[in-house]
């Protein structure tokens, strides 16, 4: 696989096109030829506003770093790699104190226990991520806050997001939860929201399980409720893209199991191996997990989103959004690089659906997906609406 990265720090991935033999040398052994399509991009030129290519050379876009790697640890070996086992290998199901220095502890008998003294609070992770990368750019402060409202019950369910749909990382934490009884509040973000509300909702089969969690109030953080267009197979491509894009900008190792993640459905990709994957395919707008989840019910929830249009300061970036090979794929819609607005809080047939009470970024905030948690105006939201 060949990683572009220009001096904007827009980072591309590209996937070899079919290989082919190698004619007219005199080489020993049948060869073959990976060839590599690299995109030029356009810009208008700040002097004459005319078209130009970046970089000097015309017609070819200006790369600052190209990065090779073998996909494969031995010849079949890798060629067997499936990015679904090792989500699964690699991200088990885990139920965990989450204390406000950030740090993740096992849950004692004792500690189960105390759990059940009053409300709790549970922190659920998105995307390629984890509850360290996806909630560790929330202040200390805040933790803080969140921990003495909630009588140290905080918790926190790290699960395979690639794998398994949210249905099945549902049902993972209700059977850890058990015949507990457990008052939930939780906070989530991107495709943990789905988790989150099939916890709450117990669509399938889930209505049986654990019968005494209840949940109260979340707080949906940039979530696909009704799915985002990027986790369709077709768009792959910009789903890696963007991942990644956004977190070279964020310090390590904040974004180092995430980043990983993001690495191996790469290179399931590049193998042709990246097949029925569950867990991406719930997010896919009016895919079946969906139509499952948004339905009418008597119960209408308590649920708040925080919800960002970004547009990038840069103008660099604005053009690689504008791209009408890249970012049409929104139709121009409000969003915060990975979710349109109206997929996070807009109507979708389920009865909890539009959300009233929100939490905004407007555009001169220039707030992306992976950016919620550092904000200010996140943290406020989160202590308005979370008693504890």
């Amino acid at each position: 696989m060949l990683l572009s990265r220009d001096e904007h720090g827009i980072v591309t991935w590209h996937f070899a096109e079919k290989a082919r033999r190698r004619t007219g040398t005199a080489t020993r052994g049948d060869r073959k030829v990976r060839e590599y399509r690299v995109a030029t991009r356009t810009v208008a030129s700040a002097r004459s506003g005319a078209a130009a290519t970046r970089g000097g050379i015309p017609g070819l876009s200006k790369i600052i770093e190209v990065i090779s790697f073998p996909v494969a640890d031995a010849i079949g070996r890798g060629a067997r790699f499936a990015v679904r086992e090792w989500d699964t290998r690699n991200h088990p199901s885990l139920v965990r104190a989450y204390d406000p220095s950030g740090k993740l502890r096992e849950l004692t008998p004792a500690a189960w226990k105390k759990l059940s003294a009053g409300p709790v609070l549970l922190f659920v992770h998105g995307t390629f991520s984890s509850t360290v990368d996806g909630f560790g750019r929330l202040p200390a402060r805040t933790r803080k806050a969140l921990d003495e409202r909630y009588g140290g019950r905080v918790i926190a369910f790290d699960h395979p997001t690639i794998a398994d749909d949210p249905i099945a990382n549902a049902r993972a934490f209700l059977l850890a939860a058990g015949d507990r009884e457990l008052e939930l509040d939780i906070v989530c973000h991107s495709r943990g929201g789905l988790v989150s509300r099939a916890i709450a909702e117990r669509p399938g089969d889930l209505a049986g399980l654990a019968p005494r969690v209840r949940v109260r109030d979340i707080v949906l953080v940039g979530v696909p409720s009704n799915g985002t267009i990027l986790a369709d197979v077709k768009h792959w491509n910009e789903l890696v893209d963007r991942a990644t894009t956004l977190l070279s900008l964020l310090p390590l190792p904040v974004a180092a199991d995430t980043m990983e993640t993001v690495l191996a459905l790469v290179r399931s990709i590049s193998l042709g191996t990246a097949r029925n994957l569950k867990g991406l395919q719930a997010m896919v707008p009016g895919g079946e997990f969906l139509a499952t989840l948004n339905v009418p019910t008597a119960d209408p929830g308590r649920y708040h989103a925080i919800v960002s249009d970004y547009e990038p300061r840069s103008s660099a970036w604005k053009e690689w959004l504008g791209d009408v090979v890249r970012d049409r794929i929104f139709e121009d819609a409000p969003n915060d690089m990975m979710v349109v607005i109206d997929s996070m809080a807009g109507e979708n047939g389920s009865s909890r659906f539009p959300v009233a009470d929100l939490q905004s970024f407007g555009p001169q905030q220039a707030v992306e997906h992976s950016m919620y948690f550092e904000q200010d105006g996140t943290s406020e939201a989160l202590l308005r609406w979370l008693a504890g």
